[in-house]
């Protein structure tokens, strides 16, 4: 489950004259899909900005102050994990969904504020057996279009919306996807709005809440 209030740094397009990968760097090359990944890095920073005071402070050396630790009910609420965990789903998402015409992205809400996440797990079980049913009754979708693979996400949307869950869900087809009208997609949720859109690939923004 990936929640929200999460800051991600800032990827952007660099000429390689800017900077340069020597040796002795150390570096990591990520394939995910059609996306190729390399992080190096160019030095180590040997200097600590901070000193433990005790499990529950620590000192800023640049200022002298002493600073309480945030803490977290549980680590899947820290920055880090919730970080790795998108990472982790991102690479999912590319290594499977390397054709953008084959797959569709679903966003399924509810009405009403849902916090029951087991509930929302059933709804979204009995919606993809819905959407199958659909799929092989359908005349006008060819028989290569009724199967497909899921990528599903659950997400809370934070404290505006009553922490209310809703769902994400990448349809990954083996042939170009059916088209779908999202008034279907709503009939066949029933629970809230819907969303039935083309793929692009995806960036952490569209996973972690920024709806």
């Amino acid at each position: 489950m990936l929640r929200k209030g999460v800051f991600f740094m800032s990827i952007k397009k660099v000429s390689p004259d800017v900077f340069k990968i020597y040796e002795t760097s150390q570096v990591k090359l990520k394939t995910a899909g059609n996306i190729r990944e390399i992080q190096f890095t160019a030095g180590t920073n040997n200097h600590c900005p901070i000193q433990n005071i005790s499990k529950d402070k620590y000192m800023d050396k640049k200022t002298g102050g002493i600073k309480e630790r945030k803490k977290y009910t549980n680590r899947y609420q820290t920055p880090k994990s919730v970080r790795k965990s998108i990472n982790k789903l991102m690479d999912l998402i590319r290594c499977n969904a390397t054709e953008p015409s084959h797959c569709k992205w679903l966003t399924l809400t509810y009405a009403n504020a849902m916090t029951d996440h087991t509930k929302v797990y059933e709804d979204g079980k009995m919606f993809l057996r819905r959407l199958q049913r659909y799929l092989n009754k359908s005349k006008e979708i060819v028989d290569s279009q009724k199967s497909f693979k899921r990528i599903t996400v659950a997400e809370p949307q934070g404290k505006n919306h009553d922490n209310s869950w809703h769902l994400h869900i990448l349809l990954i087809f083996d042939v170009p996807a059916p088209f779908i009208v999202n008034e279907v997609i709503a009939d066949l949720w029933g629970h809230g709005i819907t969303d039935c859109l083309l793929y692009t690939s995806p960036s952490p923004r569209d996973i972690s809440g920024s709806r």
